[in-house]
């Protein structure tokens, strides 16, 4: 079961990653179906970015919904997921080692947030994107490989 939602979390975050993308080339349809398809990435992403546009890649001419930084991420989760597929039937992370594995990944996005607050040194989009894709398929790998562990054990 466990494999199944993870699949399932797949497609819904790989769908998530492309909605984001597309939503600046979506046509704005005068229909209702068509404006709240094309609208509805930048309300969702209205709700966890601060959708800076200095801060945003551009598609089309638009900024997308949200941020460099939050395109990493989303970008990143389901390659994480099937990393962490892969890997627990290879061998899962104890939890010590899940622990020290994430702060090496979280490390270059906080030395990224770190350099732009100080206003040490702008910060490219691209830059701020790896970061976080990083940040997030490590993430998405770890809890992945950590649940089915745990669905193993559990049979």
């Amino acid at each position: 079961m466990t494999r199944v939602l993870l699949v399932l979390a797949t497609v819904v975050s790989l769908a998530w990653a492309v909605a984001i993308v597309a939503a600046p080339a979506l046509p704005r349809r005068p229909s209702a179906v068509g404006r709240a398809v094309a609208v509805a990435p930048y309300v969702i992403g209205s709700r966890v970015c601060h959708q800076a546009a200095a801060r945003s890649f551009t598609v089309a001419g638009a900024p997308l919904p949200v941020c460099a930084r939050c395109t990493g991420i989303y970008a990143g989760v389901p390659f994480g997921i099937v990393a962490g597929l892969v890997s627990a039937r290879v061998r899962p992370a104890g939890p010590g080692r899940a622990g020290r594995v994430l702060a090496w990944a979280a490390l270059p996005t906080i030395l990224t947030v770190t350099i732009e607050h100080a206003g040490a040194a702008p910060v490219p989009g691209w830059l701020r994107a790896a970061c976080g894709a990083v940040l997030a398929g490590v993430a998405a790998q770890v809890i992945t490989s950590q649940l089915c562990a745990e669905d193993r054990a559990g049979r």
